[in-house]
């Protein structure tokens, strides 16, 4: 499994591909770029910030750089304006699409059409706020997506929410459940932890042979990291805390995974664009999408249009 670093933090970047060489990309998003630029930073500061991030990782190590449009002709607008803007300099860009947009609380298929209509002018995209198999399998099979980004620990914190569980943000959550008061796992659409996501998405991609990358993200801590690997995951995008701690512990480790019997007949996409909405439908993706808006910088937004006068 390779490792990408979860952070916009231009110090941190620099120190870890300089000291660890299996740090093999970036991700950033709204709320990492907002936590990275401070107060005080112009559209042009920003420019060379992110300049510096995608040479610092260099050539063959991708950085995803996240649109703010939701709209699909405002995603693909704004993919196109990051990739022409920056891809030259390293060769490294992948835009980051969320898998459904959310405008104004209603769903919307506009990240997948986004997507497809990106891939087929061979920009790659990272489809990030997977919250289900069929999201992934979807953005994997009809948008064609470079890599699908499940995000583990809030699949986790949500289980916890729906029982009412108390929990820290770094605290571990086992990868077979928490049996629930029925004495069954907590669950959501068969999913009994944010690990089990990882491995029925890995699992379901390989028996059909499909390309798209499965990028672990929202990982918590290094046994989180390390369960992600043994899983399948091809990726792991860490935060610096926990980077540090998962980069002296070892790359690998034996864990019992639950197994379902997957449901050929509901993994069966359809032919046309007509998805239904309600199949992509999350509400944590609906959150997630909230979150990042209201950590949108206009400095970014302006990159992210073209403005950068």
């Amino acid at each position: 499994m390779k490792v990408y670093l979860d952070t916009a933090d231009l110090g941190f970047i620099e120190y870890a591909f300089d000291k660890h060489p299996d740090v093999a990309g970036v991700t950033t998003n709204p709320s990492l770029i907002k936590k990275a630029a401070g107060k005080d930073f112009s559209v042009k500061k920003l420019d060379s910030y992110i300049t510096q991030i995608l040479e610092i990782a260099g050539e063959g190590n991708p950085v995803s750089l996240e649109v703010t449009a939701r709209d699909k002709d405002g995603i693909v607008r704004q993919a196109n304006n990051l990739f022409n803007k920056y891809n030259d300099i390293a060769g490294n860009v992948v835009i980051k699409v969320p898998v459904n947009p959310y405008t104004n609380g209603k769903s919307s298929l506009d990240g997948l059409l986004a997507a497809k209509e990106l891939h087929e002018v061979g920009i790659p995209v990272n489809m990030t706020l997977i919250f289900t198999v069929y999201q992934a399998l979807v953005s994997a099979e009809f948008a064609e997506v470079a890599m699908v980004s499940p995000f583990a620990g809030r699949i986790d914190d949500y289980l916890r929410q729906k029982e009412g569980i108390e929990f820290q943000k770094s605290d571990y959550y086992p990868a077979n459940g928490v049996l629930g008061p029925n004495g069954y796992p907590i669950s959501d659409n068969g999913i009994v932890s944010g690990v089990h996501l990882v491995y029925d998405i890995a699992r379901i991609f390989k028996k059909k042979g499909l390309p798209t990358k499965v990028l672990a993200a929202s990982i918590r801590n290094p046994r989180q990291a390390l369960e992600v690997a043994a899983a399948g995951a091809d990726i792991a995008t860490l935060p610096p805390s926990v980077f540090e701690e998962y980069s002296t512990k070892g790359k690998a480790v034996v864990i019992e995974i639950p197994t379902q019997e997957i449901d050929q007949r509901f993994y069966t996409l359809p032919t046309n664009r007509n998805i239904p909405t309600n199949y992509i439908a999350h509400p944590k993706t609906e959150e997630g999408i909230e979150k990042f808006t209201k950590d949108i910088i206009p400095e970014w937004e302006a990159i992210c249009n073209g403005e950068l006068n």
